[in-house]
C-alpha cells in the first residue's frame, strides 16, 4: 500500500488539493467531470497558504471520511450557509444555559425534589427523576399564565421507556397522560439508584449570539468546526433556542388535547452536579455522557412530552 503523504498548513492550496483527491478511497472521484464544479468551488474558499483547520478537512477527504460538500460548507461563511439551516426550533427562540453561581432573582429548581406532587412512574411505582423545574414568573421564558408557577421537567431512568411520556401541568399536581411501558430494572443505571439527586437553586444566563450560530451550523449545516471550537458538540442543559442535540428532536408529536405543535422546550444532559455542564463529571444523572432527554412543549394545554436520545 502506498504510503500516505500528509496534507500540512502552510501548503499551497492547489498543491493541498491535489494530494487528498488523489489519495482518496472513493471511487466516485476517479469521475473527473463530477467533482470538478465542486472543486473550483473549494479552491475559492482556501487560503494560500492553507491553515491548520483546512488541512484537517483536506485530510478528512483523503481519507474518504468526509465529503467535498461537507467541506465546502464547513468554510463557507455561516450567512452563505443560511439556506441549509431552519428557522429556531425552540420556544422561547433565545437559548439559556443553566447558570449554577448566580440564581439570580428568579431561581430554577435543579434536582432535588420537585416542587409539585406528581403521579409516580407507573412502570416503576416510584417517583419521575426531578431533573429541573423551571420559574414561569421569569419573563423571558414566555411560560405567562402557567398553571403552577414551576414546570418541572420529569423522567424516569430506572425504566428506560422505549417511548415519549406525556404529563400535564396543573395547578395542584402533574398528572401522567401517557407513559409507554418499559422495563422494570434493578440495577439500571446502577444498584441503588436515588430517587432523587441533591437539589440547589440555578439561574440562566442567555446563549451568546455567536455560540448559537455556531450550534447551528453543526446541527443544520454539517460543517465540520475547528478544534478549538468543537466544544460546541458538548452536551449541556440548555432551555429553549436550538441546542446541540445528539439526534434531531421529534417533529412529528402533537399535543393529545389540541393536536398542536409541541416545540422544543429544554434538553438536560448527564452532568447532576454542577456547575460544570460539560466534561467527565463525577456525579452523573445516569453515567452515560451520549445521554440526553429532551422535552417538548404545549403552552395552550401545558402538557409536557419527555424522551431519551442517544450519540
Amino acid at each position: 500500500m502506498p504510503q500516505f503523504i500528509p496534507i500540512n498548513a502552510g501548503m499551497a492550496p492547489d498543491e493541498a488539493i491535489a494530494l487528498a483527491i488523489k489519495q482518496c478511497r472513493s471511487l466516485w472521484l476517479s469521475y473527473p467531470d463530477r467533482p470538478g464544479e465542486e472543486l473550483a468551488q473549494l479552491r475559492q474558499l482556501l487560503s494560500d497558504p492553507i491553515t491548520e483547520h483546512q488541512a484537517s478537512l483536506l485530510t478528512n477527504i483523503a481519507f474518504s471520511i468526509t465529503s467535498i460538500q461537507t467541506v465546502i460548507r464547513s468554510l463557507q461563511p455561516p450567512h452563505l450557509n443560511a439556506i441549509h439551516i431552519p428557522p429556531i426550533s425552540g420556544h422561547p427562540t433565545q437559548g439559556y444555559w443553566l447558570d449554577f453561581d448566580n440564581p439570580g432573582p428568579f431561581p430554577n429548581h435543579f434536582a432535588g425534589i420537585c416542587p409539585i406532587p406528581a403521579d409516580p412512574c407507573i412502570n416503576r411505582d416510584k417517583p419521575l427523576l426531578h431533573l429541573l423545574s423551571l420559574d414561569t414568573y421569569d419573563s423571558r421564558l414566555e411560560l405567562a399564565g402557567a398553571p403552577h408557577r414551576y414546570l418541572p421537567l420529569l423522567f424516569c431512568w430506572t425504566c428506560e421507556p422505549a417511548a415519549p411520556f406525556l404529563y400535564r401541568i396543573t395547578p395542584s399536581r402533574v398528572i401522567l397522560l401517557d407513559a409507554p411501558l418499559g422495563a422494570r430494572t434493578d440495577d439500571f443505571p446502577w444498584n441503588g439508584y436515588p430517587e432523587s439527586f441533591p437539589g440547589r437553586a440555578v439561574g440562566l444566563t442567555p446563549v451568546p449570539p455567536d455560540y448559537q450560530e455556531l450550534i447551528r451550523q453543526v446541527v443544520h449545516a454539517d460543517v465540520i468546526l475547528p478544534r478549538e471550537q468543537e466544544h460546541v458538540r458538548d452536551a449541556k442543559h440548555q432551555i429553549g433556542g436550538d441546542a446541540f442535540l445528539w439526534q434531531p428532536i421529534d417533529d412529528t408529536l402533537r399535543c393529545p388535547s389540541c393536536a398542536g405543535d409541541m416545540p422544543f422546550l429544554a434538553t438536560i444532559c448527564d452532568n447532576s452536579a454542577g456547575p460544570g455542564t460539560t466534561g467527565d463529571y463525577t456525579q452523573p444523572f445516569c453515567g452515560n455522557l451520549g445521554v440526553q432527554i429532551v422535552f417538548q412543549f404545549c403552552r395552550a394545554c401545558w402538557i409536557v412530552a419527555a424522551y431519551q436520545i442517544c450519540d
